[in-house]
């Protein structure tokens, strides 16, 4: 076991999907973080390397486990063997877990809300039970952290019984210099040399990330040729249902309009390749790349829903309705008929300060500091 006397931090997560893991990169990138030695708790064997790169000081400790119930367990056994000096859970789920064993050790626990909660969660028998667990186990927590404040009062809304000192809202950020002073790849001047609008699809194929609007859109504005120029859109994501989407998409002949792109490392090059970022989202909470977007200065259109349209609000974006393929095929058409560039490149100083690391970095340092002072 490695011996230090620098504080621990105990990072627990159930469900590591990209968001979290581009948030851990951004976050624990930063040198205020450099005082902590971290230990992190996965059910992913194979994030080891990735996560081991960005805590990567001597004192970073693995841990890995099967299930909900072994997660638990090893969390304890570790907090009885070793000294911590905060456990952070992202994730309503990992928070949940854990927060019983956080509060029998009398260790102060940090727990950050990735997502939100909807009314479908807590309509049925179970999901108000569940919503009574959750209430219960709120109260065994220091603090919840928001990521957005747009997030903050959706959870406001569902538990108006929280008191307001053990919520505290740090909105997200990026690494805005990366995507302000990227430059585009060579990948795409294949179809920029062919005259294709590329439209970027850059989420996962989940049911939240309203891939299946997208391709509604696509299919009106190709049915009805609304644009000379033929749009392609370019999917980045993975996982989910990205195999039944593409049948989908192959079913009702549209496979010359969309095209699956490899995995890359270089977002910024691909982000900025591209002529528009599409994002019809059904959720969010506060969306790392619909900051990533705007800083690269790439025109984007999304949607109203809860963190998106907090996101884009203020800046040249064009924001339509959620789960409304024909609202969002007339702001695509919009955007492949007019030249509006320039504009998010004139906004993308704005948003490289406003989306800047700093902010959220050194606040949520010091929010570790006072949670350990305190203890």
């Amino acid at each position: 076991m490695y011996e230090s006397k620098r504080m621990r931090i105990l990072i627990v997560v159930r469900h590591p999907v990209g968001g979290i893991l581009t948030f851990f990169k951004y976050i624990y990138g930063q040198d205020c973080f450099d005082k902590y030695d971290f230990t992190v708790i996965v059910p992913d064997k194979e994030l080891k390397d990735t996560l081991g790169k960005i805590f990567s000081n001597d004192g970073f400790e693995f841990i890995t486990c099967d299930d909900s119930v072994e997660m638990g367990k090893k969390a304890w056994t570790y907090l009885q063997r070793n000294s911590v000096s905060l456990v952070h859970s992202h994730g309503l789920t990992a928070g949940m877990l854990i927060a019983l064993v956080t509060k029998y050790h009398r260790i102060p626990h940090l727990v950050t809300l990735h997502d939100i909660f909807q009314k479908g969660h807590f309509t049925s028998f179970r999901g108000k039970l569940n919503k009574i667990i959750l209430s219960f186990l709120f109260t065994f927590i220091d603090v919840i952290h928001t990521v957005g404040y747009e997030a903050t009062d959706n959870l406001k809304s569902f538990f108006p019984r929280l008191p307001k000192a053990k919520i505290i809202c740090i909105p997200n950020g990026i690494d805005s210099e990366k995507f302000f002073y990227a430059e585009t790849g060579e990948l795409f001047n294949e179809y920029k040399n062919q005259g294709k609008f590329l439209i970027g699809f850059f989420g996962r194929f989940m049911s939240q990330k309203g891939f299946k609007d997208l391709i509604d859109a696509i299919n009106i504005i190709t049915s009805k040729k609304l644009s000379d120029k033929q749009p392609i859109v370019l999917t980045f994501g993975w996982g989910g249902y990205i195999r039944e989407d593409y049948q989908v998409i192959e079913e009702r002949g549209l496979g010359n309009y969309f095209q699956m792109m490899p995995h890359t490392d270089d977002m910024p090059s691909a982000i900025k390749g591209v002529n528009l970022v599409v994002m019809p989202s059904l959720w969010e909470a506060y969306p790392l790349l619909a900051m990533e977007v705007l800083v690269a200065g790439v025109p984007i259109v999304g949607t109203n829903c809860i963190g998106l349209n907090e996101v884009l609000t203020g800046s040249p974006a064009t924001i339509v309705n959620s789960k409304d393929p024909e609202s969002l095929s007339i702001a695509i058409v919009n955007e492949m008929k007019s030249a509006r560039r320039h504009e998010f490149q004139k906004y993308s100083s704005i948003a490289k300060e406003r989306f800047s690391l700093r902010y959220p970095s050194q606040q949520l340092k010091k929010l570790y500091d006072r949670l350990i002072d305190e203890k």
